[in-house]
């Protein structure tokens, strides 16, 4: 505790631990809210968007408040600008961040240049645990909820699987 020019007594606060932080595009409310709250139990933060020009505007919005990104998941055929569109146009400025494009059209050019331009292509209908495990691998969650926070050992051998 420090005393303010006043005398009155102030706690400090430690700063918010970082929590691995998801970018959701996706036009399926259902399925993004579905999907937002599973990231959400397993530690991450998310900023949920319905479309590809949403999506843009918060990566812009992230990049002038240096915010990091750490993964970005968008279904791939949404208004305003398609997954892929977004994608292209991040490639084209050397952004790096992680991206998974989900899509239910089989079209082997869609998926061939997402793969092309480093984007994991999930192939809908798929199961949520399926997605989640491409999150996990591609971006662990970190902060207080996050499994890695609260480690489980088990004979010496380490985290025990959730």
């Amino acid at each position: 505790m420090r005393k303010s020019d006043g005398g009155a007594e102030h706690r400090e606060r430690d700063p918010e631990p970082y929590r691995t932080r998801v970018l959701l595009a996706e036009d399926n409310d259902l399925l993004r809210d579905l999907f937002a709250s599973m990231l959400r139990s397993e530690g991450y933060e998310v900023i949920r968007v319905k479309d590809g020009s949403r999506l843009l505007e918060q990566i812009a919005l992230a990049r002038a408040r240096a915010e990091p990104i750490d993964l970005i998941v968008s279904g791939a055929r949404m208004p305003g600008r398609s997954g892929l569109e977004v994608l292209e146009s991040l490639r084209r400025v050397d952004w790096k961040t992680p991206f998974v494009l989900m899509t239910a059209y089989s079209a082997d050019q869609l998926r061939a240049e997402a793969r092309r331009l480093g984007a994991v292509v999930v192939e809908k209908p798929f199961r949520l645990e399926e997605l989640m495990a491409v999150v996990l691998r591609l971006a662990p969650p970190t902060g207080p909820s996050s499994p890695e926070a609260h480690p489980v050992v088990l004979n010496g051998r380490g985290r025990q699987p959730r």
